[in-house]
């Protein structure tokens, strides 16, 4: 990922951080992308993450792989940018 890329992701990201939860069946749910480091991404606020799912970064259509869940927290890895 090119320096640009990664700027420009970061700043997106921040655009990003204040979108609220969402929960139901067929509803698109939300989290808040904590911090963003050597392509690792920490996202709260979903609870119901499962290994090896994928999540889309809102606004930037950038897709993420699940890779480790926590209490709290979930970390994903990005894919593309």
């Amino acid at each position: 990922m090119s320096k640009e890329n990664i700027s420009r992701f970061i700043d997106e990201i921040e655009k990003v951080l204040t979108s609220p939860a969402q929960k139901g069946s067929g509803e698109i749910n939300y989290g808040i992308i904590e911090s963003y480091k050597d392509g690792v991404i920490e996202i709260k606020g979903l609870p119901n993450l499962k290994m090896g799912e994928l999540v889309t970064v809102k606004d930037l259509n950038i897709q993420a792989l699940v890779l480790n869940l926590e209490r709290d927290v979930s970390y994903a890895i990005v894919l593309q940018a």
